[in-house]
């Protein structure tokens, strides 16, 4: 494990150099990013002036819920979601076999080779106003933040296994590419209450996309709306789902892209 984190501090070091030849680059995305962030704050603002609340989402709870569905987006576009995008090129271009024949991980260097240290930057600029704001006006006990964490953490993991065991079939069935930019800009349902929604769109972005896990449910988890000890219940049952899927997905993915060379 220490090894593995010796590998990825050189990952992130090498990101870091290259974000710091390209300086401006870096400006303009942190711009673009807090225009992004206020535009949906704006939106937020001409929507309540008129209604009271969306069921029982009032203002404060719905930026609460933009800053955990920003936390999902920005941290997957940094640790891994780019290197996902890239896992077409390297078979069309034969760049996998030299990942194949180092003594590390296939699945270790395909998630987290580059680090979008600018996407990490962004989180705490756009995240941290969202947080404040968005708990206004509530109690919070510190067991309660630990278990939200917690749910967080988890939802994260859960997303993060969902695209990888889809970039994983592209070793088995060809490009994913476009499925996964599809379910990726799916994700952005995350950003709308999921006990708001008909059940089987809540259901699919709970049990097969699951993002509510990473934003919905850590704000009802919050404010009490659900149990945590159910939601956590959840995410282990679908944790050891994906866990064995990603292993029989990339055994058969590996053993027959290897069949190929």
């Amino acid at each position: 494990m220490f090894r593995y984190f010796k590998i990825y501090l050189q990952y992130f070091k090498s990101s870091i150099m290259l974000l710091m030849a390209h300086k401006f680059n870096l400006g303009m995305g942190l711009l673009a990013n807090i225009l992004w962030t206020s535009g949906q704050l704006v939106s937020l603002w001409f929507l309540f002036k008129n209604i009271s609340g969306l069921g029982t989402w009032n203002a404060h709870d719905l930026v609460l819920l933009l800053a955990f569905s920003q936390i999902s987006f920005y941290l997957s576009y940094s640790i891994y979601y780019n290197n996902f995008e890239k896992f077409n090129d390297k078979i069309n271009e034969g760049n996998l076999d030299k990942y194949l024949l180092k003594p590390i991980s296939l699945i270790f260097q395909i998630s987290f080779e580059e680090v979008a240290v600018a996407q990490i930057i962004a989180t705490v600029i756009n995240v941290l106003p969202l947080f404040v704001f968005g708990l206004i006006g509530k109690s919070l006990t510190w067991g309660a933040v630990v278990i939200c964490g917690i749910v967080t953490i988890l939802g994260i993991l859960l997303v993060y296994l969902f695209f990888l065991n889809i970039v994983g079939l592209t070793l088995i069935i060809g490009r994913t590419g476009g499925v996964l930019s599809v379910l990726r800009n799916s994700s952005d349902l995350g950003r709308i209450p999921i006990d708001q929604m008909n059940k089987y769109l809540g259901g699919f972005l709970s049990y097969v996309l699951p993002i509510a896990f990473a934003t919905s449910y850590p704000v009802m988890v919050l404010t009490g709306r659900i149990s945590a000890l159910s939601v956590i219940g959840m995410e282990g049952a679908l944790l050891l789902i994906l866990l064995i899927l990603n292993l029989i997905t990339w055994r058969i993915g590996i053993r027959k892209y290897s069949g190929s060379i």
